[in-house]
C-alpha cells in the first residue's frame, strides 16, 4: 500500500476525532455575558451582610458595574468602565468588593453598616 494511502486514512482518522470530540456550537452570547457580569468567584460561598450589598446582587450585570462605578468616581477617582465586580465576603455588615476599572485598574470597595462606602486602589491583583 502506498504511503499516500496511508496519509488519506491518518486524514480521515483525525477528522473524525476532531467533530466526535466538538460539536461545533460556541458559547452563547448570553453564557459569555453571564461569566463576565458574575458576582461572586468560581466555587466562592461570599455571604452579604450589607444591604448595598443585597441591591447590587439583585441587580443585572450592566446595572451592578454602573453602581459600583459610582461608588468609585463619587469617591473622586478614576474609572471609565468596570470590567469586573465581584463580593469578596461580608462580617457583621461591613461587606468587601473587589473591582476592576479598564482605566484604572484594581480597586477595593467597603460597604459598612453606617452606610459609610471606603474605596482604595489596589497595589496588586490581590489588592494586599
Amino acid at each position: 500500500m502506498s504511503s499516500g494511502y496511508f496519509g488519506g486514512l491518518a486524514v480521515i482518522a483525525l477528522a473524525s476525532l476532531c467533530v466526535a470530540g466538538c460539536d461545533g456550537r460556541q458559547p452563547s452570547a448570553a453564557s459569555r455575558k453571564a461569566d463576565v457580569y458574575a458576582s461572586r468567584e468560581p466555587g466562592s460561598d461570599a455571604a452579604p451582610t450589607n444591604d448595598a450589598s443585597f441591591q447590587l446582587l439583585a441587580a443585572d450585570g450592566s446595572t451592578r458595574f454602573q453602581a459600583v462605578r459610582d461608588v468609585i468616581t463619587q469617591a473622586g477617582k478614576n474609572c471609565s468602565a468596570v470590567t469586573r465586580a465581584v463580593l469578596e465576603g461580608g462580617m457583621d455588615g461591613t461587606d468587601e468588593w473587589r473591582v476592576n476599572c479598564a482605566d484604572s485598574g484594581n480597586w477595593q470597595l467597603w460597604f459598612r453598616p453606617d452606610g459609610g462606602r471606603d474605596v482604595d486602589h489596589c497595589s496588586n491583583a490581590k489588592c494586599s
